[in-house]
């Protein structure tokens, strides 16, 4: 290899090793950003469940404004039920997506996953009853068969004439007294049938569980009309996406002129949290999800032009400190309507399949709780359910800095529209850019306070159906 050659691949080479020299502390900042985004929200978590939120508390990653519509009796507004019908995902701190999994629907397949044992003697008669039932289907199918045969036999004696006048066998059916006898045999048929059918059909459901059969019968979609009809036990009516009534399941949000009131009239629930790169713990390892994690969202976030942002304070200023205050704060309870049956899930949860006493079994491969096929817990098909919303009135925030950080952030801080705090926004776009305040205090010190009355949802209590604990 030719000296030239040699030193332009050690060069090269030293480039390289450079560079990725050069690359290890931005990643290693970038590391340390992220590590301290998600110790933020850690803190704020501990907080909250510490000072206003005790129990099994999912902080929102960005907030949700309690702005809901007033609607008629027997309406639920469409924004407060997709906040209520969802699971929470498996995690302390989440963001609220409308799209995740719907409660009532992985409770309506928990249902189908449920089946019941019988006696030897009351196996025998439904044994005997379903013969009953196939020896009516082969019976249809033989006449059937027969008849059709019989059709085509006529039709190549009648040739062009019968073809004419009896084109399917239909018309044959329908309108020759040839015809009659075979019409007559597949009704008498068909009669057996249903007749067999409805004789299984009725001993099964004399045997299944009274429970069992209350359940499925609660959670079945109503049949009227939810423009005129008014709505059933355990359901209410909402406005789809083209205004259009629908039935949907009903859940009950404790009692919006109560909790309102309650919030905006007192301070009930004041809190005040600190948090900053050296504010007590962030682990949320005690939580009922266990572990901390990586929670994605920007922490510090800013408002302009309809449109939020990262506003890193923290980024290159260790020293950041941020007090946030509310008003009030309160757990609004969230209850499912007449159509879900907590007392037979629980019931159902603590039967493991093919247990003794419970008088319905978990089908195969089905189990009550583990790390597959499971229905409830962790891995469940039913894992979570809120449970109640938990929710602040008037916050307010105080955030001092470095002098550098402050000159650096004060013009887009000033400008802003809005800025967010972890589970925690001020002003911010959909016409909310007026409601609240804020200033610049001295070099080191930006402050704000939110002047909505609208309450804002920070996270939700979950509850973990069947299994009562995480």
């Amino acid at each position: 290899m030719s000296q030239s050659i040699s030193r332009r691949l050690f060069l090269a080479r030293s480039g390289a090793i450079a560079g990725a020299a050069s690359l290890t502390p931005m990643m290693s900042q970038v590391a340390q950003a992220a590590t301290l985004n998600d110790d933020l929200f850690g803190q704020t978590f501990n907080q909250l469940k510490s000072k206003a939120f005790p129990g099994h508390l999912q902080l929102y990653a960005a907030p949700i404004d309690a702005n809901f519509d007033p609607v008629p009796m027997g309406e639920i507004s469409p924004a407060a039920n997709q906040v209520v019908s969802i699971m929470p995902e498996w995690s302390p701190v989440g963001t609220y997506n409308s799209q995740a999994a719907s409660f009532f629907d992985a409770y309506r397949q928990v249902l189908t996953h449920v089946t019941w044992k019988v006696s030897p003697e009351q196996q025998n008669d439904l044994r005997n009853l379903q013969n009953e039932v196939v020896n009516a289907q082969k019976a249809v199918a033989k006449v059937e068969q027969d008849m059709n045969q019989a059709y085509v036999f006529a039709k190549n004696q009648g040739g062009a004439i019968f073809a004419a006048q009896y084109p399917t066998i239909t018309d044959w059916l329908n309108k020759s007294p040839q015809a009659k006898s075979w019409k007559d045999q597949m009704t008498q048929a068909a009669k057996t049938q249903r007749a067999a059918q409805n004789a299984y059909q009725s001993l099964v459901r004399s045997y299944q569980p009274q429970s069992l059969q209350e359940a499925q019968d609660a959670a079945k979609l109503p049949t009227g009309n939810p423009v005129n009809d008014p709505a059933p036990r355990g359901w209410a009516k909402v406005a789809d996406g083209s205004g259009s009534l629908q039935w949907t399941p009903d859940y009950t949000i404790g009692n919006s002129n109560d909790w309102r009131n309650s919030l905006a009239n007192g301070t009930k629930g004041q809190f005040s949290l600190t948090l900053g790169a050296d504010q007590g713990n962030s682990s949320t390892s005690s939580s009922w999800a266990g572990g901390s994690g990586s929670y994605g969202t920007p922490f510090w976030g800013v408002e302009s032009s309809g449109s939020w942002s990262e506003f890193d304070l923290t980024k290159n200023d260790k020293s950041v400190e941020v007090t946030i205050t509310a008003q009030s704060s309160t757990v609004v309870p969230v209850t499912p309507g007449a159509w879900y049956d907590g007392g037979f899930i629980s019931n159902l949860a603590k039967a493991q399949q093919g247990a003794d006493g419970q008088g319905w079994v978990i089908t195969s491969p089905w189990v009550s709780k583990g790390p597959e096929n499971a229905l409830f817990g962790k891995n469940g098909l039913l894992s979570t359910q809120v449970s109640g919303l938990a929710v602040v009135y008037k916050p307010g925030f105080k955030i001092s800095m470095s002098e550098d950080t402050f000159r650096q952030h004060k013009d887009q801080f000033s400008a802003s529209g809005g800025i967010r705090i972890g589970c925690f926004h001020f002003g911010g776009s959909g016409g909310h850019s007026s409601e609240w305040t804020r200033s610049t205090n001295g070099s080191t010190e930006f402050s704000g306070q939110s002047t909505s009355t609208d309450p804002l949802i920070v996270g939700v209590m979950v509850a973990f159906p069947g299994v009562g604990t995480a």
